[in-house]
């Protein structure tokens, strides 16, 4: 297998999250993107030419990712008045 490595400095780079409906979700690191993919949480809309190699595979790390599933946002629920806030 003929496997071309582009040399990157990893630490800079990012991944773009989208949700279901391919909004923009969050940015996340590459480490975060490349494990929820190994897990089967996202699906990988597109990569960096950069790879991760071990003994037997050579893999792409994920630039944006898209969630398979729904999540929530958290809403703020922003100052509660009461006399210590007053």
């Amino acid at each position: 297998m003929n496997v071309t490595r582009l040399v990157l400095n990893k630490n800079s780079l990012q991944t773009l999250v989208v949700d279901m409906r391919e909004y923009p979700h969050r940015i996340v690191s590459w480490e975060r993107a490349f494990t929820q993919v190994y897990k089967g949480r996202v699906e990988v809309l597109a990569s960096y030419e950069a790879v991760v190699a071990s003994a037997g595979v050579a893999l792409e790390l994920p630039a944006v990712v898209k969630l398979r599933r729904q999540i929530p946002k958290v809403r703020n629920k922003g100052l509660r008045f009461n006399p210590a806030n007053v």
